[in-house]
């Protein structure tokens, strides 16, 4: 059933620090692959959640819609009708997702991140083929260089009382306006009770990550940033383990990732061709969920250091393992930006291959560099191998992919539920 199960869960394996404080009703804490879900890309059917399939009752966790939408935004890009020319949605399966115990609400670091921020969990999905013919050989599985990041704030309603919930979405509208100079400060009584309701909001969504846990899999298997336990080495376990793992994981992601509240999808995919080195350029997307619905939407890179826009890419930037977006660097080449704008940009962005050794330490880690104020290309190439663009994904058929920017997150994660919760 799992036939490279040892070569897939042998990911480089991370021990996170001393675990957060956050007990289940049978004394568990939370460790690594509680908040960090990664999934093995040969699980069978029956253990996995594939796009196409529709675990919820009301709607599946991925809509056709949304992969039209991909296929029509790429299809003005240099990829082309590659998804279809090399998947269908069919291939299309969920490979990891993360559960955010706080997510910062604002674009700049003059933002207190950990009090301005609101649980979230975010849901990774990638086109994975079975026995796959390429390069003379068969292969296990084959995951082409494409994926799709949807995030979801968690739904106050979903985990506290209709009174509560309502407070606390009024505070979390009036925070995320805060955050981004959009309104004026929370007053200190306002401020500590939208502290408590997120803290609830985030214990009970941490709380549910744990009882996804199978109780026959010791505790001390999920303190490393590798595959989830419940995919075992040993094939006569997978039917009772992973089966039953897959309803905990729908019954979590049905709650906590439901299709209507997806907040934000982004995208990446290289052309048509399934050679990296080659083509070296990888498009990225970005959507906004309104109501269930993908838009479309600019990618813009923001200051951080009061979240002002620094430069606009357009629906779609573009970037390789040698330089960054072509139209940036017309930009800063012409001299069409601040002095002080492209200093920032410089800080921040990797414009070209050599930037990496400079700024790596800066870009992988949020207190240092946010989402909104680096470009895409720049946190997606993180890897040893510069050609290699994913996250938290696969490439070919080699191990999941776990950047540096995925564990400085996964450490701050914890470190930041052990403080306040």
């Amino acid at each position: 059933m799992f036939r490279s199960l040892r070569k897939l869960s042998c990911i480089a394996a991370l021990t996170l620090p001393t675990p957060v404080w956050a007990q289940s009703s049978v004394g568990l804490r939370v460790e690594a692959s509680d908040i960090a879900v990664i999934l093995p890309a040969d699980a069978e059917p029956a253990a996995s959640i594939l796009a196409k399939d529709a675990p919820t009752p009301a709607r599946p966790l991925f809509e056709a819609s949304w992969y039209d939408a991909l296929r029509r935004a790429y299809e003005n890009t240099a990829v082309g009708n590659a998804l279809d020319a090399e998947n269908s949605f069919a291939d299309w399966r969920l490979v990891a997702f993360r559960v955010v115990p706080c997510a910062p609400l604002g674009h700049s670091l003059a933002v207190d991140a950990d009090t301005l921020c609101w649980p979230e969990t975010r849901l990774v999905w990638q086109p994975v083929q079975k026995d796959f013919y390429i390069n003379g050989h068969i292969n296990d599985y084959f995951a082409d260089d494409r994926a799709a990041h949807a995030l979801y704030d968690v739904d106050a309603a979903s985990v506290l009382s209709p009174a509560d919930a309502q407070e606390a979405n009024a505070l979390l509208a009036k925070a995320r306006a805060w955050a981004n100079g959009q309104a004026p400060a929370l007053d200190s009584t306002s401020l500590q009770r939208f502290v408590t309701l997120r803290n609830d909001v985030a214990r009970r969504h941490l709380q549910a990550a744990l009882d996804m846990r199978d109780p026959s899999v010791a505790p001390s298997a999920y303190t490393t940033l590798g595959a989830r336990p419940e995919y075992p080495n040993d094939a006569s376990r997978v039917d009772t383990i992973a089966r039953a793992f897959r309803a905990r994981m729908v019954s979590f992601l049905s709650k906590f990732a439901p299709t209507e509240r997806v907040k934000e999808l982004t995208s990446f995919s290289l052309p048509e061709g399934r050679q990296p080195p080659l083509l070296d350029e990888w498009v990225f997307l970005q959507f906004e969920g309104r109501a269930g619905r993908l838009v479309q939407r600019d990618i813009e890179l923001r200051s951080s250091v009061d979240g002002r826009l620094l430069f606009n890419f357009g629906k779609s930037s573009v970037g390789s393992q040698r330089r960054d977006d072509p139209n940036l660097h017309t930009a800063i080449d012409a001299g069409q930006l601040p002095d002080a704008d492209t200093q920032e940009i410089e800080n921040a962005v990797m414009l070209f291959a050599a930037d990496k050794t400079r700024l790596a330490a800066t870009v992988s880690d949020r207190r240092r560099t946010l989402v909104p104020n680096t470009t895409c290309a720049s946190c997606h190439k993180m890897n040893d191998d510069p050609f290699d663009f994913h996250n938290l994904s696969f490439l070919d058929d080699r191990p999941m992919a776990v950047t540096p920017r995925v564990k400085r997150d996964v450490e701050l994660d914890l470190a930041w539920a052990r403080k306040q919760l």
